[in-house]
């Protein structure tokens, strides 16, 4: 605290019992200034305990639909890598072998998609462009969509609640969102432990997700 000597007339002090507002009559009869005491917070300043905003990530999963499906015919299975004997660590040659020649082909000018069930198939390098896998390219990744009866053992596949891999993998190593409808929504999610993705945006042109999954990505590195 400090006080300021108020000057009565500038011929030097003089005494007085009175002073003026906001000023206080010293022990030697000299008004001194009353020292005010500076905030210690501001008026703006609030009272309130900080909120954390929900994740929006975490919000978009909470409305998948439950996961009802825990039982499948096993055709996929992530800990390989397999779908239908086709496996991530084979060579064009050996799914062939294994599997039969493929009943369709897509060239994509140095890749090649090669279909041997309809909504099944896998990526192939064509590094001769010559529309046709090489014989010794590994799988690149296997494709299931929507609609083909393929599960895992514990009933993980297309057509199946995202919520299922959720409960299975945990939450997602990498999400793929987009505000398709207005409304920010997960297109699709990665688990790189069992290597699989699975899209949930092909419901419709623009109807968003449905937290249904529609295609899956085996061995998708």
């Amino acid at each position: 605290m400090y006080r300021v000597l108020l000057l009565a007339n500038v011929m030097g002090c003089q005494r007085s019992e009175e002073c003026a507002a906001g000023f206080e009559l010293g022990d030697d009869g000299l008004c001194y200034e009353i020292a005010v005491e500076e905030p210690t917070t501001s008026p703006f300043d609030t009272a309130t305990t900080p909120v954390e905003a929900p994740n929006l990530v975490d919000v978009m999963m909470e409305g998948w639909p439950a996961c009802d499906s825990t039982t499948g015919n096993g055709e996929i299975d992530l800990e390989t890598g397999c779908v239908i004997g086709i496996c991530e660590s084979d060579t064009y040659e050996e799914v062939v072998l294994a599997v039969g020649e493929p009943v369709d082909m897509y060239d994509y000018d140095g890749s090649v998609f090669a279909v041997w069930l309809p909504g099944v198939g896998a990526y192939f390098i064509d590094l001769d462009v010559d529309g046709q896998p090489d014989p010794d390219a590994m799988v690149y990744y296997i494709v299931v969509v929507a609609g083909v009866d393929l599960q895992t053992e514990d009933g993980l596949g297309p057509d199946v609640p995202m919520s299922c891999f959720l409960d299975a993998f945990g939450d997602p190593d990498f999400i793929g969102i987009d505000d398709l409808t207005g409304d920010w929504q997960i297109l699709y999610a990665d688990w790189y432990g069992p290597s699989v993705r699975a899209y949930d945006f092909l419901d419709g042109p623009f109807e968003g997700s449905d937290g249904i999954a529609d295609w899956l990505y085996v061995a998708y590195n």
